[in-house]
């Protein structure tokens, strides 16, 4: 029976470190919160939202806006592009600023890569692409698979660490598995009631080492690490902001070559009220509830990840 690596209980661990981090920012920079845009077409997105008749360089306008944008430390775009135009994808994802690209894929974990025989099934841009170059990066030997590889049970079958993003559902079943394996599934699908990954999770958990389960293992790891990379981004950007560093107050308002309350921003571009010695009582309390409101969205997710992870156990169980 295979270790299972909860993404539930890792990401919890990291949003909680998060939520520190953001705390000290924001006492050392008034007004100051850590900004992510994402950029997404044809849906609605939580920021901004392109109409599915977006042309390429309307969205490129769109990215160069949000780079240019001192308040905002990240940004998504999200794929597909669903545009009736014709819209490169590569020179749009291109075109995000290094500083504010924050949704690469992140390999976290005291488990060590190097030597190890990795095999990734799925070569999207998303999962496939990234994941094969971030493990080469980390020393390991990788093969890249596909749904139209002839012998994939067989390059399966030699993977220490296997990860699988192909987009199809419990393609990879359990007997292919290599003993001891590490076991990372990227996709999730749904399979009538059931949500199931590219990994028949029952029988790959009877021989895997460590395995991820769906849902519950890379989804709520995705989120965490997206504001996790959104955070160090707001830290890179005041190291490099003097006019940021130098809004602490540095004595107190009679102290003598001290700052008369605290300074802030002049950028009107920079997200801060400017002008203000003291933030408002309300934009405190506006601070509190969006924490609160985002502290309850969090504790619904795991609520309902719980749930699913429960169902799924039942009917495994019946299935055994």
């Amino acid at each position: 029976m295979a270790t299972v690596i909860s993404g539930n209980k890792t990401s919890k661990l990291v949003r909680d470190r998060l939520k520190m981090e953001v705390e000290k920012m924001k006492s050392l920079f008034s007004g100051f919160r850590p900004g992510l845009v994402v950029l997404q077409i044809g849906i609605d997105a939580k920021h901004v939202r392109l109409p599915n008749t977006a042309t390429q360089d309307e969205v490129l306008r769109s990215v160069m806006a949000v780079n240019d944008d001192l308040s905002v430390h990240g940004l998504i775009v999200q794929l597909p592009l669903d545009s009736v135009n014709t819209i490169d994808t590569e020179l749009i994802t291109n075109a995000v600023s290094p500083q504010k690209d924050v949704d690469g894929s992140v390999f976290t974990g005291s488990m060590s890569v190097v030597g190890k025989h990795a095999v990734v099934v799925g070569r999207s841009k998303i999962v496939g692409a990234p994941m094969h170059d971030l493990l080469l990066w980390n020393h390991a030997t990788v093969t890249t698979c596909h749904s139209k590889t002839p012998d994939l049970p067989e390059q399966v079958g030699r993977a220490d660490i296997l990860v699988v993003g192909a987009g199809r559902a419990e393609m990879v079943r359990g007997e292919w598995v290599k003993e001891g394996a590490i076991v990372i599934d990227y996709d999730t699908k749904a399979s009538g009631k059931r949500v199931v990954g590219d990994v028949h999770y029952a029988s790959a958990n009877q021989r895997a080492g460590f395995i991820t389960p769906v849902p519950g293992g890379v989804g709520p790891m995705t989120v965490a690490m997206l504001m996790e990379n959104t955070v160090q981004s707001a830290q890179r950007f005041l190291q490099n902001q003097p006019r940021w560093t130098s809004s602490i107050r540095m004595g107190g308002p009679s102290d003598e070559g001290g700052v008369s309350g605290s300074s802030w921003c002049s950028s009107p571009s920079c997200g801060a009220p400017c002008g203000r010695t003291e933030p408002k009582e309300e934009d405190q309390e506006k601070d509190q509830e969006k924490d609160q409101d985002q502290d309850q969205e969090e504790e619904e997710e795991e609520d309902q990840e719980k749930d699913q992870e429960k169902d799924q156990e039942e009917e495994e169980e019946e299935d055994q």
